[in-house]
């Protein structure tokens, strides 16, 4: 039998999210997936689930659904302080939820996105192997059409009981919560590995964009995060479009760089400069309008090193919640 949450308040905007639609590219259908991927782990681990179980992604704060039945959660990513009723609780941790308990996001403080999981993961329908919301692709979602939530939805999850007790700690590390931290008008540095069309910008423009500093645009989504800024020249011959991946830098005509994340489209024509390290996206999306952004050089070597280096932190301090 399912059980149910009932949103009361929305946020900014909440959506549905899992691991991402794979598999698709080639069909014009796009990953998506959550914008933060090593919080949303957090929260599924918090809740001792699969790494792709379905959670909800909320942009800022004041966020709030009703648990309708007996169920425990998690809260993770921007989200710094939480209320159960009137209790005010730290975020970052698991929380058992009575039927009728109110859980709203106050702050979050550590960035724009947080995720919410619950136990055993939310019961929702796939589309393309993922229940994902895409909403440029109109996918996903508690409808399958790209909807984000809205109030009064209500979204099932398995039956749980009080008997039902997690064997993990009702915090994270510190550690975790402080990789996460990307706080408005702090500044993100984007370690940038260069690609091919790289040769065909002139030294002067290479040179510019990595001196220039950005700042985040208002103007970004789930799609791309745009940047303001000092423009540097483009090429200026006609190119064919092509495939696009996570964190593609592109160079339009008008010379600032557009840094494309979860919801991009599949391919562009835009020439593009290299691709930002996966573990800096996930920063970037946690990045708010007004943030200051450099680009860093790095080496496909020293890239992977990065990214297993960061696999193996992220390892580590998961044994250390289910060990403690």
């Amino acid at each position: 039998m399912n059980h149910v949450i009932e949103i009361m308040t929305t946020g900014l905007q909440s959506m549905l999210v899992d691991s991402g639609r794979r598999g698709y590219q080639h069909l014009g259908i796009t990953s998506g997936g959550p914008a933060d991927r090593r919080s949303c782990l957090w929260a599924n681990w918090l809740c001792d689930n699969k790494d792709n179980a379905p959670s909800i992604e909320v942009v800022g704060c004041g966020f709030s659904f009703k648990a309708l039945s007996y169920c425990q959660v998690a809260i993770s990513g921007g989200a710094t302080e939480i209320s159960i009723n009137d209790r005010i609780f730290l975020s970052w941790r698991n929380f058992k939820l009575n039927a009728g308990d109110v859980l709203t996001i106050n702050k979050s403080d550590n960035g724009l996105r947080s995720y919410v999981a619950v136990h055993q993961g939310f019961h929702v329908p796939e589309i393309f192997g993922s229940c994902t919301t895409v909403m440029r692709d109109r996918l996903g979602g508690l409808t399958q059409d790209g909807q984000v939530l809205k109030l009064g939805d209500q979204i099932a999850f398995y039956s749980q009981t009080p008997a039902t007790e997690l064997k993990i700690p009702k915090i994270a590390p510190l550690e975790a919560q402080r990789s996460v931290k990307v706080a408005a008008n702090s500044e993100l540095t984007l370690r940038l590995v260069e690609g091919y069309q790289i040769n065909d910008f002139s030294a002067v423009a290479i040179r510019q964009l990595y001196l220039n500093q950005y700042v985040v645009s208002p103007d970004s989504s789930r799609m791309a995060c745009k940047l303001t800024g000092n423009p540097i020249a483009a090429p200026n011959q006609p190119m064919l479009s092509e495939g696009i991946t996570r964190g593609a830098v592109q160079i339009p005509q008008q010379g600032l760089p557009i840094i494309m994340l979860d919801d991009r489209q599949t391919v562009g024509g835009y020439y593009k400069v290299g691709s930002v390290l996966s573990v800096d996206c996930d920063k970037l999306s946690q990045a708010t309008p007004g943030c200051k952004v450099t680009f860093s050089a790095i080496d496909i070597q020293t890239a992977h090193n990065l990214v297993n280096l960061a696999e193996v932190k992220h390892a580590k301090l998961f044994t250390r919640i289910q060990s403690n």
